[in-house]
């Protein structure tokens, strides 16, 4: 049995989609209220889930454990009104996830993905959102809450990267200004310094509030202080990266005075304790760009784009949400320094995220096709383009056949011609 809970407040825009997506695979919807003045309440009472009303009392952690008070199933399911998962077969997925979870595994845990309005991903972090029901897994903490085992330590997951995917609008523009949680988590963040005026990791998460209200000066201030050796040690890795990325892209907008300067500290002291992760190659890459630096600007993508490939960890990341463009670009600074091979290379990458690329292709054909001298040689490149393309398909059959004539390929056009049908014939004229 599974139990789905959440704390809500003034979420009439997103309750619906939050009770609906789940209904088929949970047998209960807990949801307390935490004193909504819009029809948050009415909604979720008409879609059956069962309803508790309790007063706000600037304490995260207290309202979700008062929902985990009133579940009954084996599994917690305890995602945001704002969280979802959009498929229904990865839905299924879950369900039928859990059964065969180790029985010492106390929590899984799923890509989320930041979204915008436009449904434009933003950024990934992995984050747990489904644990056993046990009365020593609790949540701690007034704000940034988590997962705590017998009141001492954090909670053990398993990891799942390519089983499921859960979406997050509450970061787009229009979701933050609806619910000022920028606002509201100062003041929970200030009555946290008062608590707890030697901890860094508040003090981190007060920089990146103060960074999200645009007070990038204070923010600078704080982090001199969160930087320094003694102190960064003690940050959690999450809240590193996410200061340190959050900090480069805010010199990448506004190109301060030093700007260069800065931006090559916050990457060295990220390559000496997270040396595998992409974005920050990617943010000092975006620098040289502006700069018109095609060398260092290749230089930085190229290692972007080899990071990411083999990239595994569970810490924010943005270069993943801007994987095409990565690509798209290294094609162009490749054109640029004559480097044929990784034309090629990163046209085949480009066009596996997305194959409908029609110009792209024709120019990975235009690139190939000197290499084609002999039949083993177009077997060779259509073994490459059935990696990408469908070949049982209309659609890809007469877009590559296309391509391949634009690219002024006779041998490979040859080859493509002989797997036209007569319908296809009929959809090209």
């Amino acid at each position: 049995m599974i139990s789905q809970c959440m704390i809500v407040k003034n979420e009439e825009h997103n309750i619906k989609r939050a009770l609906s997506w789940a209904k088929d695979i949970v047998h209960e919807q807990i949801v307390v209220d935490t004193g909504s003045t819009d029809r948050t309440v009415e909604i979720a009472k008409q879609m059956g889930a069962t309803v508790y009303e309790i007063p706000w009392e600037d304490d995260f952690s207290k309202a979700k454990n008062y929902c985990l008070e009133k579940a009954t199933g084996k599994w917690i399911l305890f995602f945001d009104a704002d969280e979802y998962i959009q498929s229904l077969e990865e839905v299924q997925k879950l369900k039928q996830l859990l059964p065969r979870i180790p029985r010492h595994t106390m929590s899984v845990a799923f890509p989320l993905v930041n979204i915008n309005e436009k449904g434009e991903a933003q950024s990934r972090i992995t984050q747990i959102r489904v644990f056993r029901n046990q009365p020593e897994i609790r949540y701690r903490g007034l704000i940034h809450e988590s997962l705590i085992y017998n009141n001492s330590t954090a909670i053990t997951a398993t990891y799942f990267d390519n089983l499921l995917t859960i979406l997050h609008t509450g970061y787009s523009k229009e979701e933050h200004q609806r619910k000022d949680k920028v606002s509201r988590n100062t003041d929970l963040l200030h009555k946290l310094i008062e608590e707890k005026p030697d901890d860094y990791n508040v003090k981190t998460y007060f920089a990146l509030n103060l960074i999200a209200q645009k007070k990038y000066d204070d923010a600078v201030v704080l982090c001199k202080s969160i930087f320094k050796k003694e102190n960064f040690k003690h940050v959690e890795p999450g809240l590193r990266v996410t200061l340190e990325i959050g900090l480069m892209q805010y010199y990448l907008r506004k190109k301060p005075e030093h700007c260069e300067e800065a931006l090559l500290m916050l990457y060295n002291q990220g390559m000496s304790w997270n040396a595998s992760h992409p974005d920050y190659d990617l943010l000092l890459g975006n620098w040289y760009l502006s700069k018109k630096d095609t060398i260092r600007t290749k230089s930085f993508f190229e290692r972007a784009y080899s990071k990411l490939q083999s990239y595994n960890g569970y810490l924010t990341l943005v270069a993943a949400s801007s994987f095409e463009d990565i690509t798209n670009l290294l094609i162009s600074l490749c054109k640029a320094t004559q480097d044929l091979n990784g034309v090629v290379k990163y046209s085949i990458a480009s066009l596996k995220t997305n194959k409908n690329q029609i110009q792209c292709l024709m120019e990975l054909l235009y690139f190939l096709k000197d290499e084609i001298k002999t039949d083993n040689d177009v077997m060779k490149i259509m073994n490459i383009l059935s990696s990408i393309y469908d070949f049982s398909t209309h659609k890809d059959r007469i877009m590559v056949f296309k391509c391949a004539e634009a690219a002024n390929a006779p041998l490979l056009v040859g080859v493509l011609k002989r797997r036209l049908t007569q319908e296809d014939y009929k959809l090209i004229s």
